[in-house]
């Protein structure tokens, strides 16, 4: 579902996006850590909506084609079995043939591609009709709707500023140094698309949030809805106003879906944030302080578990098979475990050892007990028996 948002800001290493508008108070913010939206632009598949778009490109350049694209369209408008955006354009004088009516409805169409529009992404759940509305539809099919293209030159930034693991001579430096180089070296040129984002100064609680009864102590308001007068600065404004916790921001206004990866990029590279391909799912994640982390916490398709827990799992088998003292204690624990199933041990006593044992391999693991020591422990078969 398309809402308008009443503007992004940036706070604590997060987006908010803002929708003061919304009935639901849980709905009027929506917190986004920085660069996770724009991670999850770029693993969606825009193939198909591509493949719309390189046909609408055709109809563009092909007349005959479009002729008869046009013809099949009107068809079942008049059997009332398509439904069209007409009704956005009632009051375009422009529009002067059917052929340039279904020009617009290709544009519309190809950019809010009805599968993406569905997405419970803060992209496209905040795409602005007028971004389409009121741009030539060429453009619009051309430019705008390239969703795979803008996809490829951000990731091509974001691994060169962002990504961790992209040079071993750049691990010295931060994503806005990284970006620095990129931008001045490859001469990046932005498009008037992208750098055509807002800013306005906004103040927070907004005040339609305040109970109706406490405007009073701001503007007084005639019976014209239009007529604000400033109410007297008294005492009770004052203490009023203390507790309110004002603050303000800078609130971005994005309206094209290259405007929302735009200020998300940009904000990733101004907080300095770093990323890296996770070992287990092959997908970037954010690092969150521990910048060693190998794997995410998401949990990857057809999996049960998630990548940290997987990743952990495989690491702790592999230095299990590559150190003999820790594959005799695997050994040994196995060994105990199949007692307790053929009844020659009970379980608490199990547990008992399992405890003990653990405590050794913590020991060995810190070097505070030798691998002699581990091994002579884990020999000694004074387990009780069931």
């Amino acid at each position: 579902m398309i809402q308008m948002t009443d503007g992004i800001r940036v706070e604590n290493g997060y987006l908010i996006y803002m929708n003061y508008g919304a009935l639901d108070r849980g709905e009027q913010e929506k917190a986004y850590p920085i660069g996770q939206a724009l991670l999850d632009f770029l693993e969606i598949d825009f193939s198909e909506q591509e493949e719309f778009r390189q046909y609408a490109i055709r109809l563009l350049n092909d007349r005959a084609e479009m002729a008869q694209y046009v013809e099949k369209i009107q068809e079942l408008i008049d059997r009332n079995q398509f439904m069209t955006t007409r009704t956005l354009f009632l009051h375009d004088e422009d529009i002067a043939s059917a052929e340039e009516e279904a020009i617009k409805e290709l544009a519309f169409n190809t950019y809010f591609y009805p599968k993406f529009t569905q997405l419970e992404h803060p992209y496209f759940k905040n795409l602005e009709l007028g971004a389409v509305t009121s741009s030539d539809p060429s453009k619009v099919i051309i430019n705008l709707s390239n969703f795979e293209g803008l996809k490829s030159r951000y990731l091509e930034l974001i691994r060169f500023a962002c990504d961790v693991d992209f040079r071993d001579d750049f691990k010295s430096l931060t994503p806005q140094e990284r970006y620095y180089i990129y931008r001045n070296s490859f001469r990046e040129e932005l498009s008037s698309d992208e750098m055509s984002v807002r800013s306005t100064f906004i103040m927070l609680p907004p005040i339609d949030n305040l109970p109706e009864s406490d405007h009073r102590l701001f503007y007084t308001q005639s019976n014209d809805p239009f007529d604000f007068k400033p109410s007297p600065i008294t005492p009770e404004t004052i203490a009023y106003t203390k507790t309110l916790g004002a603050r303000g921001f800078f609130a971005f206004h994005a309206s094209t879906l290259s405007e929302f990866v735009y200020l998300e990029a940009m904000s990733m590279i101004q907080n300095n944030v770093k990323i890296r391909k996770c070992k287990n799912c092959g997908r970037y994640f954010i690092l969150k302080g521990n910048y060693g982390a190998q794997y995410c916490d998401r949990i990857a398709p057809g999996a049960s578990q998630n990548c940290q827990t997987v990743g952990a799992q495989r690491e702790y088998k592999s230095k299990v098979n590559s150190d003999p003292v820790l594959k005799e204690y695997a050994r040994v624990y196995k060994r105990y475990y199949a007692r307790t199933k053929n009844g020659r041990m009970s379980m608490s006593a199990f547990e008992a050892w399992s405890t003990a044992a653990q405590g050794k391999r913590a020991g060995y693991l810190s070097g505070a007990i030798s691998a002699d020591a581990f091994i002579e422990w884990l020999s000694q078969d004074g387990v009780e028996s069931k």
